[in-house]
């Protein structure tokens, strides 16, 4: 006995030289979530019909119109395999991330979902020059929106794991509830003249219209203070040639290409401001087998300024994106593309500013913001790729004949980060239609699991009153039009929620319905306005590490709706028709509220 005790504290010492000679310290931070929503609209009129027409004999299920991914649900076909559903660019099948009719609710009138997650962010110092980092998140498969059915293909779908469990039934404790995933990990390694990034975690830079907490960069970041100044040199290794790593085939014909930026940044007393400049070309693409002699050229350019003095604030971000696509002596393509240009040269580019004041416990701001969408007129038409519109080729009758200029406007989105604080159905929720982040061809470097806006301009408010130290309440405002003029074809959206691709005689008759001639160059929407929003919200931290969230949202829809969207309704005999005009849409309502603790 006496030996185990002597022996002990050399053990112990033993054990306390080594663990203070491994030297590296471990830290876990996380949250946990549990989330309702509940979406209804205030009346029989949908984005895309007239609810009743789902009682009447021989009728169409309107359902309560919302995203639909992965092709489900009123979606015209599936396609395999969905895990490559960005790919399919030459259908409209491939467009998967669109408003639908039946998206959130295949009947009736409302949907609710209550979700959960569990998100820890652990930190191992390995000493104090070299950190790795991770975000692990404990979520679930599921088809987001989409309501099972015991029909069809749709089995044969299986989404990605997402951030959030659905809450399901089972009769078993021990079913399994949710799944692991790794979200981000990565390493920073400081140097005695900056320090270096690498590996997967989010990229935010600037005030969060481009680049956001949502955005992901598997890449290597080097970080050069100079004073008040910080350079920045970043390249992301394989990146497909428009979208997602999945895209990208190692040993193909066409490799993928770097992506290199170079940036500034500078910050002193009350202001920051940056830039950065991204390029990359890449000199061929094996997804479309016609084009792998191909050659894209891509640079996006970011401007951003922030200012706060403790009263007043205000955030400005410019962004521009580029592309010229080379596509030499392949008339085939350019068939496809829709265009007579064998180089064509895309352009997009989006602006936001916010101003506020804090006066004691109150909190004023508004938000301008922008963002360029397609131009369908003839002078600056491609479809099927970057543009929009429909998908058809030259032989289509006027008056969607294509264009020959290589000047081409494409969309470039406002990341939904920046304006969550001002709205949630509109944009965030609704993609302000089928426009913006749920359509999988946009160019942006995010579109999530959220709805962006695109081809608009909006002005909105917000108001915050800090009624104690642990309960917030606001209030916000948003007004919301399209930005082009020529940016949505009249009746470009079916009753389904797809484009009206193929659908010439459909067309005809939606033109009919709504009293204007087919081919007489009044082929555009007249009326942009996208509707208005209002939100009401409370933080409230019930508990240290325990707060409350909540949001309830009204969104009155306006007249775009009524000449872009095909609809569901009644003809003059009773009979039910799929390519009516449906003159106004009901207000949309939403409720949102989370516990969120936070350690």
């Amino acid at each position: 006995m006496k030996r185990s005790l002597t022996l002990l504290p050399a053990v112990l010492l033993i054990v306390g030289l080594a663990t203070s000679g491994l030297a590296w310290e471990f830290s876990l931070k996380g949250e946990y979530e549990n989330r309702f929503r509940w979406l209804g609209r205030t009346g029989d009129h949908d984005l895309f019909g007239n609810a009743a027409t789902q009682d009447h004999p021989g009728g169409r299920s309107v359902g309560f119109a919302g995203p639909n991914t992965y092709n489900t649900g009123a979606l015209p076909t599936v396609p395999m395999p969905t895990s490559n559903f960005l790919l399919n660019q030459g259908s409209a099948a491939g467009r998967q991330l669109l408003i639908t009719r039946g998206g959130f609710s295949s009947r009736q009138s409302d949907a609710f979902y209550n979700e959960s997650r569990f998100t820890l962010r652990p930190t191992f110092e390995v000493n104090g020059s070299i950190s790795v980092r991770g975000v692990y998140n404990i979520g679930g498969y599921r088809n987001k929106y989409h309501q099972n059915t015991a029909t069809g293909s749709e089995y044969l779908v299986v989404p990605p794991l997402e951030r959030y469990y659905m809450s399901q039934s089972s009769m078993n404790a021990y079913d399994t509830a949710a799944l692991v995933s790794v979200e981000q990990f990565w390493a920073k390694v400081g140097l005695p003249w900056g320090s270096l990034a690498m590996g997967v975690r989010s990229f935010p830079f600037g005030v969060g219209a481009t680049f956001g907490q949502n955005t992901r960069s598997e890449s290597f970041l080097l970080a050069v203070p100079f004073g008040p100044l910080r350079l920045l040199g970043a390249v992301w290794p394989a990146r497909s040639r428009f979208y997602e790593a999945w895209a990208t085939i190692p040993d193909s014909e066409g490799k993928s290409r770097p992506f290199v930026a170079l940036g500034l940044t500078g910050a002193k007393t009350n202001v920051s401001m940056g830039a950065i400049a991204i390029f990359r070309h890449f000199p061929g693409s094996s997804l479309i087998s016609s084009a792998k002699d191909a050659e894209d050229n891509t640079w996006a350019g970011l401007l951003y300024l922030k200012y706060f003095n403790g009263r007043f604030l205000a955030n400005a971000e410019y962004a521009q994106i580029k592309i010229d696509s080379n596509r030499p002596g392949d008339p085939q393509l350019l068939e496809a593309l829709g265009t007579l240009a064998e180089t064509l040269h895309m352009e997009g580019r989006h602006f936001f500013s916010e101003l506020g004041i804090v006066l004691g416990p109150w909190k004023m701001s508004v938000v301008g913001a922008l963002a360029s969408g397609p131009v369908l007129s003839d002078g600056s038409r491609l479809r099927n790729v970057p543009a929009g519109g429909f998908y058809q080729g030259q032989s289509t009758p006027a008056p969607f004949s294509p264009g020959n200029n290589p000047y081409v406007h494409v969309a470039f989105p406002i990341n939904y980060q920046a304006l969550e604080p001002y709205e949630y159905l509109m944009f965030n929720t609704y993609a302000g239609g089928n426009n913006g982040g749920w359509n999988a061809l946009d160019f942006g470097f995010v579109t999530d699991e959220h709805g962006m806006m695109t081809d608009a301009y909006c002005l909105a408010g917000r108001l915050d009153l800090a009624v104690a130290s642990n309960l917030n309440v606001w209030g916000s405002y948003i007004w919301a039009h399209r930005l082009e003029r020529n940016g949505t074809y009249f009746g470009q959206y079916q009753s389904s929620g797809s484009l009206a691709s193929g659908s010439i005689p459909n067309l005809r008759a939606f033109y009919n319905a709504a009293g204007r001639s087919w081919g007489t160059g009044n082929d555009y929407v007249s009326d942009g306005f996208i509707g208005w929003e209002m939100n009401f919200g409370l933080d409230w931290k019930l508990l240290e590490g325990l707060t409350f969230k909540g949001r309830g949202s009204y969104w009155q829809p306006g007249n775009y709706f009524k000449e872009a969207f095909q609809s569901v309704v009644f003809d003059e005999d009773g009979t039910v028709t799929t390519r009516g005009v449906l003159r106004q849409r009901h207000p949309i309502v939403a409720f949102q509220g989370s516990f969120l603790i936070e350690f």
